[in-house]
Parts: C-alpha cells; sequence; structure tokens
C-alpha cells in the first residue's frame, strides 16, 4: 500500500546513508528530533516541524539501512521502538508547555496517552502471540500528521491535534477489542 510507496521514495536515503551503522542513524534521528522539540518549546513551532521531519526521516531509514547492510538485529529493533516512545512523549509534551491555550494542552496530553496504549497494546498483544497490525493511527501516521500540524500550526494544529487525540484512542480501543476477540477463543 502506501507504506511501500514511502520505502520506494526513501530508498535513494537508505542507499546513500549506508555508509554509518543503522543504530546511529536511530540514535541521530531520536536527538534532532530532540533539538525540534527544544526549538518548539522556545516558541518556534514552525522551525520545529521541519527538524523534527528532519530527524523523523532517520527514523525511517534506520531500519532499511540495517536491512541493506544484513545488520538487523533484535536490539536494533528495541532501541528503535524505545527511542520512538520517548520520541512521542517529547513531542506531545512539547506542545503542551508550548502551547498557551488550555485546549491545546489537553489535547496534547490525550494524544500522548492514546499514542501510549496504542503502542502498549500491540506489544503486549504480540508477547501474547497474537498480531496485533490493527487500526488507523499508527506511529508513521501520529508522526506525519503531528509534523503537518506544526509547519501549518496557525491553521490546523487544533485540529491535527484533536483528530489524534481521537483517533489515537480509538486505535487503542480497537487494539484491546482485536486482542481480546484472538484470546477469547482459547477459553
Amino acid at each position: 500500500m502506501y507504506r511501500d510507496w514511502i520505502r520506494r521514495i526513501f530508498n535513494p536515503l537508505v542507499k546513500g546513508f549506508s555508509v554509518f551503522p543503522p543504530n546511529f542513524l536511530t540514535l541521530l534521528g531520536f536527538f534532532i528530533v530532540l533539538i525540534g522539540v527544544y526549538v518548539l518549546v522556545k516558541g518556534y513551532p514552525f522551525l520545529a516541524g521541519w527538524i523534527i521531519l528532519a530527524g523523523s526521516i532517520f527514523d525511517m531509514i534506520d531500519g532499511g539501512v540495517a536491512r541493506l547492510k544484513g545488520k538487523t538485529s533484535r536490539f536494533g529493533a528495541f532501541l528503535d521502538s524505545t527511542l520512538d516512545r520517548y520520541s512521542d512523549f517529547f513531542i506531545f509534551t512539547g506542545v503542551a508547555l508550548w502551547s498557551k491555550d488550555g485546549i491545546l494542552m489537553y489535547l496534547a496530553l490525550a494524544s500522548l496517552l492514546g499514542s501510549f496504549i496504542t503502542s502498549f497494546a500491540r506489544a503486549r498483544g504480540e508477547a501474547l502471540g497474537v498480531d496485533v497490525k490493527v487500526g488507523f493511527m499508527q506511529r508513521g501516521e501520529r508522526v506525519a500528521l503531528m509534523i503537518l500540524g506544526l509547519i501549518l500550526y496557525k491553521y490546523i494544529l487544533l485540529y491535527v491535534l484533536g483528530f489524534i487525540a481521537v483517533m489515537t484512542n480509538i486505535t487503542a480501543i480497537h487494539r484491546i477489542y482485536h486482542v481480546w476477540k484472538v484470546l477469547k477463543k482459547e477459553v
């Protein structure tokens, strides 16, 4: 689907950055996102959106570099997922800290909660042997929408955060239901 299309677009970057170790790219992307969040908290959401986009690109290509170089590892997958959670936390918390509007703060916190529960439900379900790749609002969609929301903050950030807050929590509930439906067959 669209993930294959995105993968094809980023293939030249994967090849270009294949001189670096995949875990280095993971860490580099994370630190660039932290710089973007700092810029956001200082009051520059437009610039922050572009910086977070740059960091997110490294997060998108690190796995491709690992596969290309034959250096995939369970630790690399663990590191990537763990830093994704930290990035989610810092991005949504950054919006909450930057926001002078109470509604943005609450929507950022609701988005953070939905993001964490969505990710946790997948991880826990898969630890129980259930494939949990269900739901609309996965991490790639959340990050893309947040970047767009920050870049166009004057016009759409409130709506983007509202959408993410609702859809991440619906996705989390959908995943809980999916795991329940699969596991209830065991009883």
